[in-house]
């Protein structure tokens, strides 16, 4: 018999089993007092002190450590009373103790008043059933489905049905050859002596692939048979010491001794799993993905469940490798199966490499040519040209940069990118690189409309084929605020979707730090509020607070958890943060919340193209008609040359328009070519708009090769006087 609990000490006593009731001091002593060692199992045993006391109420004499939760709970544990006083290792104090797991004190989970735990511990949320928001996390449990399994008792038998052995679909198994077959569940661990009750399975013939089966379907068809060769999680047979947890409890005689059976309205059976933790539950709660014993015992032998590896979390073997995180420790989606990064394809990333390296090269040569090489610009169409031109080599500069960052930094966190992701998405070097690219592509689109304009004013005005007035400083000013407006719309663009007081129209959702089941992966409104739901009730929020504000969330949220030390720390998945390259969301669908905002900056795009189209179909219906002979030299290089970037944009951007275009109707899913447009397709101007402008340089360069091979294969020519 275990020690009985002496409760006129002080009247703190624990049941611990079915059958066992032990003292307070007697728990996590290293001395089983109950059968079962349930004393000894318990979570707060785990979380120890690394002081130690004697104890005041218990036979071993040895200083002990104490859970933390004993110290500064109000109740005097050890002898001399340390565990009370300021000396004493502590995290927090009374109702807002906290533990130390990993050797530093964090903050905890608040129960509700109604559970029966106080707090726990963010690894231990949702990772048992013994565990308190045990509503909220059956809100979280993933949904699996199959087909129901029906009982019905007939006399002494109790027959299980699957979906497709049910009366009267007898005409549809004729019809498709997939007939049922009748067999007796009988398992050698199960058969006792004096069994009223016999189980009789109809299952289809059709063998079952076992693996998304769960609960009473995987436990019927993997005993019998019916799955091949898969384990059957029946590995045990039931002692007469299980199942402390049913009150109906009867004794019988087994081929393995005495056993434990149930007693129901239709006689005994037993029918249920039994724990390594002496707890029995049905044959439901058997590889249902949850751990109903406590101990994982229940999710062991499962082909259809995968445990993750740092915690004792299960998930469908289906939600592996599917894209979304279910695992606190991102085991379900970095493993040796699947490890995402950043950049998926090696060769979209060699491609952007390349186009980074030699658009900063090419754009950076250019800008510094307009600016310091050359004769001054004398004439208003020359300046023009130039300093549009310098607009446009800054725009893909700012683009090739994007580049070379975002490869970078691929390439630094490439081993660690998966389990890091979040933190990468969430973080301000993806703001940064994302409204570095949005900045660079909206003034070279504004570039393009803008000179284009200018060109079709000048040549309806003679100015670029006839004569050219030289540049007077209102000419100058003019030309100056128009650039400072180019830059200030395009910073505007960028910048306007991380500005924190937009927060509810941009930011997609939160990632919350640490490893816990409630928040997994990013944690749209829609998954908190369901959670908030779940904890609080319908009175914390109303019908009429479904649009809760963001800010409004995160201080429900912060409510469930303790502030001693920081809270629970989270960050914002901002707009740029939509994948994992960090670039303008494009592809949005109609229900988007920035659906609005997308398309205002689409639409500048389309509306810059479509003036640069216009301006110079008009250009060259001019020309033609008017026979307008072309002006200086310069001039009409650098026309040339802006003509052939607008005409090369454009072909790149309008294809890409169009395919937003298609996206956001739901016509084709344009997301797996996201990374394919954003790194190497729409990037190509960066690099090809400065080479047509240093044309001349490569030119001279390539002249001055040949030179040098014509001498080396013809060799110095040697004549005599």
């Amino acid at each position: 018999m275990p020690i009985l609990c002496d409760d006129k000490l002080d009247g703190k006593c624990f049941t611990t089993d079915r059958h066992c009731r032990v003292h307070k001091h007697r728990l996590c002593d290293g001395h089983s007092d109950c059968n079962s060692g349930a004393d000894e199992t318990l979570g707060a045993c785990s979380r120890l002190t690394k002081r130690s006391c004697k104890r005041r109420m218990t036979q071993v004499k040895n200083l002990l450590p104490i859970p933390y939760n004993w110290v500064h709970d109000g109740i005097v544990d050890c002898v001399g009373g340390e565990d009370e006083d300021f000396s004493w290792e502590r995290c927090g104090t009374g109702s807002t103790k906290r533990v130390r797991r990993t050797g530093q004190c964090r903050d905890v989970f608040f129960c509700r008043p109604e559970e029966p735990f106080e707090y726990l511990e963010l690894e231990d949320i949702c990772a048992t059933a013994a565990t308190c928001g045990r509503k909220v996390c059956e809100i979280l449990k993933p949904t699996v489905t199959q087909s129901a399994l029906t009982e019905t008792v007939e006399g002494d038998t109790r027959i299980v049905r699957s979906g497709w052995c049910q009366k009267g679909l007898e005409t549809l198994r004729e019809l498709t050859g997939d007939g049922c077959t009748t067999q007796s569940f009988i398992h050698p661990f199960y058969e006792f002596f004096g069994k009223t009750l016999t189980t009789q399975l109809v299952l289809s013939k059709v063998q079952q692939d076992c693996r998304y089966f769960y609960g009473e379907q995987y436990v019927y068809r993997s005993c019998s048979g019916q799955c091949g060769n898969k384990m059957c999680p029946l590995d045990k047979p039931i002692m007469h010491s299980s199942c402390g947890n049913i009150k109906n409890i009867r004794y019988s005689i087994a081929k393995h001794g005495v056993t434990v059976v149930e007693k129901d309205r239709h006689g005994y059976h037993n029918n249920f799993f039994a724990c390594n933790t002496n707890l029995c539950i049905p044959f439901s709660k058997v590889c249902d993905l949850v751990d109903d014993c406590g101990d994982g015992s229940d999710e062991e032998n499962c082909e259809s469940s995968v445990k993750c590896q740092e915690n004792s979390i299960y998930i469908a073997r289906s939600q592996m490798c599917d894209g979304i995180i279910d695992c606190p420790d991102f085991s379900d989606e970095c493993n040796s199966v699947c490890h995402r990064k950043s950049i998926e394809k090696t060769g979209i990333m060699v491609c952007a490499m390349a186009m980074g390296i030699f658009g900063s090269v090419l754009s950076g040569l250019q800008i510094i040519k307009s600016l310091y090489w050359g004769e001054p610009a004398k004439k208003d169409s020359i300046f023009v040209n130039k300093v549009i031109s310098t607009l446009i080599a800054l725009g893909d500069l700012l683009t090739s940069l994007y580049l070379l960052i975002l490869v970078t930094l691929h390439w630094a966190q490439e081993d660690t990118f998966c389990e890091k992701q979040l933190a990468w998405v969430s973080s301000w070097p993806c703001e940064l690189i994302g409204v570095i690219s949005t900045t660079g592509t909206t003034i070279t689109s504004l570039s393009m409309a803008v000179v284009s304009l200018f060109k079709l004013q000048g040549t309806t005005r003679g100015l670029h084929y006839r004569r050219s007035k030289d540049i007077s400083k209102q000419f100058k000013k003019k030309v100056f605020v128009m650039v400072i407006a180019i830059i200030c719309i395009a910073v505007s663009c960028a910048v306007t979707p991380i500005i924190s007081s937009f927060e509810d129209g941009f930011v997609n959702g939160l990632t919350y730090e640490g490893a816990n089941q409630l928040f997994l992966g990013v944690m749209t409104k829609e998954k908190l509020l369901t959670i908030i739901q779940g904890y609080h009730g319908t009175r914390m929020i109303t019908r009429s607070e479904t649009g809760l504000s963001w800010a409004r969330i995160r201080s429900i949220v912060r409510s469930m958890f303790t502030t001693d030390n920081g809270g629970v720390q989270h960050r914002k998945l901002s707009f740029y943060g939509n994948d994992p390259v960090c670039l303008f969301k494009f592809f949005v669908l109609p229900d988007d919340p920035q659906v609005t905002f997308v398309w205002l900056n689409i639409s500048l795009h389309l509306v810059c193209f479509l003036t640069v189209a216009v301006c110079h179909t008009v250009i060259g219906v001019l020309v033609t008609q008017n026979n307008l002979a072309q002006g200086s030299n310069l001039a009409s290089r650098l026309n040339r040359k802006i003509m052939l970037v607008c005409v090369t944009d454009f072909c790149c951007w309008v294809p890409f328009l169009i395919c937003c275009a298609l996206h956001t109707a739901e016509v084709v899913d344009m997301s797996p070519w996201y990374q394919v447009f954003s790194l190497t397709i729409l990037p190509i101007n960066a690099v090809i708009n400065p080479l047509l402008y240093n044309i001349e340089i490569f030119s001279g360069a390539l002249d001055f090769c040949k030179m040098m091979f014509k001498f080396n294969d013809v060799g110095p020519v040697i004549t005599a006087n």
